[in-house]
Formats: C-alpha cells, structure tokens, sequence
C-alpha cells in the first residue's frame, strides 16, 4: 500500500502459511509475517490511514 505524504514509500505485508506438521512458533502458529519498507506498526498505521479516510 502507499502511504499518504509527497514522501511516502510503498509499505507491503505477507503473510507464509506453513504446513502444521512442519513449523510451530513458540505460540503455537503456523505462519510467518514478513514486512517491506516498514514493520507491524507502521504498516497497520498506514492501514488505518487509509480506512479513515
């Protein structure tokens, strides 16, 4: 997603769904978020940015 802001850089979230069988975290989850030009915060900021539009 893009930002607002004349400065502003794409921010991109994913999310890797991995088989129950082969990878548990220590909470128990199967899956891996990874962020691109920022991290959980900044991204869910930016997200709510544009839902309150």
């Amino acid at each position: 997603m893009l930002p607002d802001g004349a400065d502003a850089s794409p921010i991109g979230r994913i999310r890797i769904m991995i088989p129950e069988d082969v990878y548990r975290d220590g909470q128990n989850r199967a899956f891996v978020d990874s962020y691109m030009n920022g991290n959980a915060h900044s991204f869910f900021n930016a997200l709510a940015g544009i839902w309150n539009r």
